[in-house]
């Protein structure tokens, strides 16, 4: 089961970048495309479930905007008491139109404001032992919610970049505090009310 969500969660990702990129959007104007290597090392190497941020951007064409979207996958897995087997995959994807505020961004980036929408689903099973057999129970979850965005992009002439942001918002709908879920694991954040983002370590493409 657990393998089975970490391959859905993957290939959702693969998905929404697919799409994103397409021949379908304007071929005028800018693509990029990030990620967040940190997250992912840092949940690896400290044995937690794998952590993935990413997303793709599109730079409207001679102009000081850009739209924007990040998205993540995380997986949180708990044995609890009364033969419980709880496990909490999150799939969280935003809207963010970014506003740069200095010359040539779209060749050089910049520092950027911009508000944002997210969804967030929570797809959770509780396996349970009754004296018998194992029982699966839906406990799944879908959370809405805003916030601003700020940040700092940096290109290189070669197109790379490097670039840091900060979002803060809260979720306007679902849940909060639906899931018993450990405050040193990262899918900790998509369980209450208040969204917090810091991405210090983002790197990518320009196409």
């Amino acid at each position: 089961m657990r393998q089975q969500l970490h391959t859905q969660g993957i290939a959702l990702i693969l998905l929404c970048s697919l799409f994103a990129l397409s021949p379908t959007a304007s071929a005028r104007g800018q693509f990029s495309v990030d990620i967040n290597p940190l997250w992912l090392v840092m949940t690896l190497t400290q044995d937690d479930e794998p952590y993935i941020r990413t997303g793709v951007s599109y730079f409207l064409e001679d102009s000081h905007y850009e739209v924007a979207l990040p998205f993540a996958f995380a997986d949180y897995t708990e044995d609890s008491l009364d033969n419980n087997w709880v496990n909490v995959s999150i799939f969280s994807a935003d809207i963010i139109v970014r506003r740069y505020w200095n010359k040539n961004p779209q060749t050089k980036g910049g520092f950027y404001l911009g508000p944002f929408i997210r969804g967030t689903y929570l797809l959770s099973y509780i396996s349970h032992y009754n004296s018998t057999d194992w029982e699966l129970i839906d406990n799944s979850d879908k959370k809405f919610g805003a916030g601003i965005d700020i940040g700092v992009k940096k290109i290189t002439d070669n197109g790379f970049f490097w670039a840091a942001s900060i979002s803060v918002g809260q979720y306007f709908s679902g849940e909060h505090g639906k899931y018993v879920i450990s405050e040193g694991s990262t899918a900790y954040k998509y369980n209450q009310k208040h969204i917090i983002d810091v991405d210090l370590l983002k790197f990518g493409l320009v196409f």
